[in-house]
């Protein structure tokens, strides 16, 4: 740095005039300049206190109240009333059970064989398996109706049975299938191997609000089946209703907490807490609906905090997740924010949620490294597509150089329409990953209109990254701000052996005028660039205006002979042909998106 500066100061003496005092000064001055220090990058509290521009509703925050808790609900009114004293069998139609006292049962404590029956446990505590195999409250007949269990606490006793790898069996509810089930104010302990919480195995519409779950084993014999806090399944066809889980708190399951298949749910303002023993330990995964205002804390060997089926509707969730034990099968699997991955989250929309991971080198007892992807994402299929914005998606390794993620496109992604727009993308190693060993980034995913921003300082920081060489690295930039971070720091491999390719853009209004110079108004446009598989459709304004993504430069291995080079290289584009078709009128122009800032016309022909 001494040399350069030396040199420069030289140089300008050289050639402009001034006299020595005046030299002397203004030498002096370029040292303090050159000897500032930078801006200060922002910490994470700066980051998760933000708010995206025109965000559509309030940003998911860790301290935000959501109301999940254990509390007393209200008893369905029936027309008869039975007080227990014991264990029982409940098979009177339309009547309201009512616990008296606490009880210790050797197997079932409750058995419940009839419609339109409430059992009412009064605040009394209820302890079941204590020395045989049993549950705590069995709907055990085929599609009861409208049953409610209620205000209580029911444990796993000392027995310990175990369930299937599935999760069904010894659970502290469980049930064959539901007309209208009701589940609230219950605290359930278990603790039994492939036990899960609550188990119900099909449902017309269920409503399971304001319990606790207290998961205190740690033994799963099966990952891919999976054990489940409250799981909500049922076989092909049965079953129509939505269902409704609500306002609870889950505490330490070992694997996952809340997941509903099969049936459209509505997910919302649950406290869960991971702290997983196997790969693929999730908070909430459903199969179609909405997940909104949960909070989701994920610790372990894999916890992700969220996994939408397609067409799932993700808001105001705060997940924060950090793997903190080695896998069984991978050693250090990392965590995650939201996964999607095999195809099958097509139609996927998330924002206004907080995704949070957090890493940390050597942050394992055995000495890996803690790591992870805030979004672990890709989409297979290029005709499938999902959206991400307003969103804050933010890792930090904490001080160190683990591999902290904000937006990571992993997963054989070939789709252009994986779209995140209007996010804040933060982190400390990378914010923006367009692949790695778990899989590439083709199909160039678009990302605009985002707060790119660097948190802390870290030697090992780059805006952009690839970890994978021998798959494509793929992206497209538009009108994105660079905060603490720089556009061109991206870091490839040198030696890439497929196509590396990230397209730098920016958007251009087109006046569009009809033959006879009048402007085409309210016209639908498609506009197809020479250098892009994709045709951008829209609609003109009043004006006979539309918007154009154009590539500006671009961070390529591509050649000119439609293969590419070994080492990437920065291309700017001065000549990009468009073809448009507008009204039975189709029109050509060559754009130089170096010269364009504001209008460009095209009549059409």
């Amino acid at each position: 740095m001494k040399y350069h500066t030396v040199r420069t100061i030289t140089f300008l003496r050289g050639h402009i005039p001034c006299c020595d005092r005046c030299w002397w000064v203004l030498a002096l001055v370029f040292i303090l300049l050159l000897a500032t220090p930078p801006a200060r990058a922002a910490t994470l509290e700066e980051v998760l206190a933000m708010t995206p521009p025109d965000a559509p509703g309030p940003i998911a925050r860790r301290d935000m109240d959501i109301g999940a808790g254990r509390q007393d609900v209200d008893i369905i009114p029936r027309k008869h009333t039975v007080m227990l004293q014991g264990p029982s069998l409940l098979d009177q139609p339309d009547t309201h059970y009512i616990l008296q006292n606490d009880i210790v049962a050797p197997a079932t404590a409750f058995r419940i064989a009839a419609s339109r029956v409430t059992l009412d446990l009064n605040g009394h505590s209820v302890v079941y398996n204590e020395s045989k195999e049993g549950c705590g409250v069995h709907l055990e007949k085929w599609w009861l109706e409208d049953v409610q269990v209620a205000n209580g606490f029911i444990r796993q006793g000392s027995n310990l049975c175990a369930g299937e790898v599935h999760g069904m069996g010894c659970n502290p509810v469980f049930s064959l299938s539901a007309k209208k089930l009701r589940l609230g104010g219950l605290s359930l302990t278990y603790s039994g191997r492939d036990v899960a919480g609550i188990f119900v195995r099909g449902s017309l519409g269920a409503d399971i609000g304001h319990c606790e779950l207290i998961d205190n084993g740690r033994e799963v014999t099966n990952r891919h089946q999976g054990i489940d806090a409250i799981r909500v399944t049922a076989e092909q066809g049965i079953g129509q209703g939505v269902i409704h889980i609500h306002h609870n708190v889950i505490r330490n399951a070992r694997q996952l907490g809340i997941r509903v298949h099969g049936k459209t749910a509505d997910i919302n303002n649950n406290e869960i807490h991971i702290n997983s023993v196997v790969t693929n330990s999730f908070g909430v995964s459903i199969s179609d609906g909405v997940i909104h205002q949960n909070k989701i804390f994920g610790t372990g060997a894999h916890p992700i905090g969220i996994w939408p089926g397609p067409g799932v509707k993700v808001h105001t969730n705060y997940v924060e997740t950090q793997n903190t034990a080695a896998s069984g099968e991978y050693g250090s699997a990392g965590s995650a924010g939201l996964r999607m991955t095999w195809g099958k989250n097509d139609g996927v929309e998330a924002w206004c949620n907080t995704f949070l991971v957090l890493g940390k080198e050597d942050g394992l007892p055995n000495g890996m490294d803690s790591w992870g992807r805030a979004l672990f994402v890709g989409l297979p299929d290029a005709k499938q597509s999902a959206l991400f914005h307003h969103n804050i998606i933010a890792a930090t390794a904490q001080g160190t150089d683990a591999k902290t993620v904000a937006v990571g496109v992993v997963c054989l992604n070939t789709s252009p329409d994986l779209v995140f727009r209007e996010n804040i993308i933060a982190s400390d190693w990378c914010p923006i990953l367009l692949g790695d060993d778990y899989g590439h980034s083709g199909g160039y995913p678009l990302f605009e209109n985002n707060d790119i921003i660097r948190i802390d300082d870290n030697s090992d920081f780059h805006t952009i990254k690839n970890l994978y060489r021998y798959r494509p690295a793929t992206g497209r930039f538009l009108n994105n701000r660079y905060v603490d971070a720089e556009q061109d720091d991206i870091a490839f491999p040198s030696r890439a052996e497929d196509v590396q390719d990230v397209i730098m853009g920016k958007t251009i209004t087109l006046h569009l005028l009809n033959p006879d110079g009048s402007p085409m108004r309210e016209t639908h446009v498609a506009m197809t660039l020479s250098n892009e598989a994709t045709t951008q459709e829209r609609a003109t304004d009043g004006h006979g205006e539309v918007i154009l993504h154009v590539p500006v430069q671009a961070y390529t291995n591509r050649n000119n002979n439609g293969g590419h080079f070994f080492r990437p290289r920065w291309v700017k584009y001065t000549k990009v042909p468009i073809q448009i078709h507008a009204d039975g009128h189709v029109s050509g122009a060559v754009l130089n998106p170096q010269q364009i800032d504001d209008v460009f016309t095209i009549q059409m022909r």
